[in-house]
């Protein structure tokens, strides 16, 4: 009789057993089964992006436009050294995973290494940069042409990671030249877009946004300069990092013709006869 029931309970202990492995063996498929869901979904969201972005650009649906769609990475990068190095193009970029909709940037990957992410550029005059704050703050133009990437964004790319900034220009001789910067850093909002900080210069440029490092930055309709009697962003047509004024304004208009001022600068650099060209671009540190 005793071994009888002790057969019976190592029975029953076995049952309960199995049905305890069938119930861990359910939890692990409903939790792999949930990674799968929020993966596909996550896939799922980030097209939903990519085509929202492509309306916003007003892409036709044609072939080209196709192509064009595939040469996005439905993966978003933290910054361009993520993104593929054999290719310059548009890529979605999320610096930090706190950020809930990664945005559209052009990555150079043809200069100096690669990695780089172009925040502003200016080639045909084709964008007017004359803006207010909330577009400077937003951003303009159509990344891959003639745009400003956005206050917001490149304090979000300079506060995620440490940078280097590169400015690559042409003058008027189609000559191409550079300044590099190896500590560039843009504050929030709070601070008005503060240039917190340049580091080391290096180039064969002239260091000519140092003038302008600690300042605030300004619009016509936003006085953050050290001007004691007018708003440089009114007078000189433009919204830069103003102390009182320049010696550097990447921002001014884009002129066919001219005298030095109300114009593209950059120290004694003169940008007219309609073959100016200016390039800022950011990476992170290495």
């Amino acid at each position: 009789m005793f071994e009888l029931l002790m057969n019976k309970l190592e029975s029953i202990q076995r049952d309960i057993q199995v049905l305890q492995d069938s119930q861990n063996g359910l939890k692990r498929d409903q939790k792999q089964l949930r990674t799968t869901v929020m993966s596909k979904l996550n896939e799922m969201q980030q097209s939903v992006t990519l085509l929202t972005l492509l309306l916003n650009e007003s892409l036709p649906t044609t072939t080209p436009a196709l192509r064009d769609l595939a040469r996005f990475n439905a993966t978003s990068y933290r910054s361009c050294v993520d993104a593929p190095i054999n290719a310059s193009g548009k890529y979605l970029i999320r610096p930090t995973e706190s950020e809930s909709e990664p945005f559209l940037a052009y990555c150079e990957q043809g200069v100096l290494g690669g990695g780089w992410l172009v925040i502003q550029h200016r080639f045909d005059g084709s964008v007017d940069f004359l803006r207010n704050w909330n577009d400077y703050r937003e951003g303009f133009g159509k990344v891959g042409k003639e745009h400003w990437l956005g206050l917001e964004r490149i304090h979000q790319l300079t506060s995620a990671h440490p940078c280097e900034l590169l400015i690559e220009l042409k003058d008027i001789t189609q000559k191409k030249i550079y300044a590099r910067y190896d500590a560039f850093e843009v504050a929030d909002e709070e601070d008005e877009y503060q240039l917190k900080t340049l580091g080391a210069f290096s180039g064969p440029m002239s260091d000519s946004l140092r003038y302008h490092e600690g300042m605030k930055f300004s619009t016509f309709d936003r006085d953050n300069d050290e001007h004691p009697k007018g708003n440089c962003a009114v007078d000189y047509k433009s919204a830069w990092w103003f102390r009182g004024c320049y010696h550097s304004n990447l921002n001014g208009i884009f002129k066919n013709n001219g005298t030095h001022f109300q114009t593209m600068t950059w120290g004694n650099v003169v940008f007219f006869n309609g073959r100016s060209y200016s390039r800022m671009m950011i990476r992170p540190l290495r």
